[in-house]
């Protein structure tokens, strides 16, 4: 063998063992709980030099079977995932090539762990936007919309958070409830953190029910609600809640020993395939999501296994809280002399939550004493609007933002 032959033989081989431990390196890296854990495949480009690309690999292997994350089989089912490597101030930026996209991944936080948040457009900007999701969906309810809504502004900023026990944020503790009202307290924790004196909050669903909420609370803190799908908190019939109750604490007590959410340690957590992950994420918001949009909610609403893929919300958010709803009466009283925000409501045409004619016309008409600017407008859709068909949701918010952020709503006339 020639000397050539010897060193080339002897950079081959160096250049594998190399290329075979970044695989490694990479593949055993994961980012703060419960992200997603992200395998590295390793190819050549033209030139011959081993390209990184971050992948998630789907598995349709249950937990009694040998998965081979990195055979080319395995790989070719797998889904892509921006993901963000964690900075030493425990959060995460990714770029894209619009500077008004950035985004960066916060961690608030708390007694019982964090509130995770993803962050878009400009810190700096005048216009403070809080994104509040619906019930078991996450920040990446906004993933979709937001870039719209940034497009040519520099002047937003926004922060999408993931409730506690849903997303990349922290479970409560055993034995602890996740109330209606409590969630208030963690819209505050990351206000004050953020050190947001006024600002404005676009809510989806559940996340319009705590936005009302907030907003009577805090007058003089919110000065701007968007209502995805919601023309009112959420209100119930007084009539049968004892039944609700005792159903509640019965279902409470059956998923108590369901708080570990590691199926090595707790064989009732069900794992599953990604599809399977993807058909129940689907099936339980009735069809409303497209399969694009349940995707976009599955990067930070499931976690890799060895045997597959489990959820990363709490299994309590599930049960129906022992708080019951207000009251429409009740409800009226709460926000009549104290809800002054100015209002947009979108409504989903064919969305499941509505509520009868002479419920909405009573409240408008509140809105309409009390708000210097509401709006209510009525586009084609779901539930999940914002997710499916971004565009015309993003043009109405847009057009209310420049309406009540420039001062011009003088000789405004509402939609009803």
């Amino acid at each position: 063998m020639t000397k050539t032959r010897i060193l080339t033989h002897v950079l081959s081989s160096f250049h594998d063992r190399l290329t075979s431990t970044k695989t490694q390196c990479f593949s055993s890296v994961r980012l703060f709980p419960p992200m997603l854990n992200a395998s590295f495949a390793m190819s050549k480009a033209s030139n011959g030099q081993a390209n990184l690309k971050p992948t998630i690999q789907a598995s349709s292997n249950m937990r009694d079977q040998n998965v081979d994350r990195n055979s080319p089989a395995e790989s070719s089912k797998g889904f892509e995932c921006r993901f963000l490597m964690s900075h030493s101030n425990e959060s995460a930026e990714s770029n894209s090539s619009d500077s008004n996209y950035r985004t960066k991944e916060l961690r608030i936080p708390t007694p019982y762990g964090h509130v995770a948040a993803k962050e878009w457009g400009n810190p700096k900007g005048k216009h403070k936007i809080l994104c509040v999701h619906g019930w078991l969906d996450n920040a990446g309810s906004f993933d979709l919309l937001l870039p719209l809504l940034l497009e040519g502004r520099s002047d937003y900023h926004f922060v999408a958070m993931d409730h506690p026990g849903t997303g990349l944020s922290s479970h409560k503790p055993p034995g602890c409830e996740y109330t209606k009202f409590t969630m208030l307290i963690e819209i505050k924790r990351i206000t004050e953190y953020l050190q947001w004196d006024k600002f404005t909050i676009l809510g989806h669903s559940l996340g319009s029910h705590l936005t009302f909420m907030y907003a009577c609370i805090y007058p003089e803190c919110v000065l701007n609600v968007v209502s995805i799908d919601l023309t009112q908190p959420i209100i119930q019939s007084v009539k049968g809640w004892n039944i609700r109750s005792a159903s509640s604490i019965r279902e409470y007590l059956r998923f108590e020993s369901q708080t570990e959410d590691d199926p090595e340690k707790n064989d009732k957590i069900p794992v599953y395939s990604e599809l399977e992950a993807l058909k129940r994420i689907m099936e339980a918001h009735a069809s409303s999501l497209t399969e694009k949009s349940a995707r976009v909610l599955m990067k930070r609403g499931v976690k890799k296994r060895r045997w597959g893929y489990t959820f990363t919300r709490d299994i309590r958010h599930k049960i129906p809280t022992m708080d019951p709803w207000p009251s429409e009466e009740l409800t009226y009283q709460y926000m009549e002399n104290v809800f002054r925000a100015n209002l947009f409501v979108i409504r989903a045409k064919h969305g499941p939550y509505q509520v009868s004619e002479k419920s909405r016309l009573k409240f408008y008409d509140l809105y309409q004493k009390q708000c210097k600017v509401f709006r209510d407008v009525v586009l084609d859709g779901t539930h999940h609007l914002h997710m499916n068909d971004p565009e015309p949701v993003a043009k109405e918010i847009q057009n209310f933002f420049n309406l009540v952020f420039d001062n011009s709503c003088e000789n405004f006339s509402p939609k009803l």
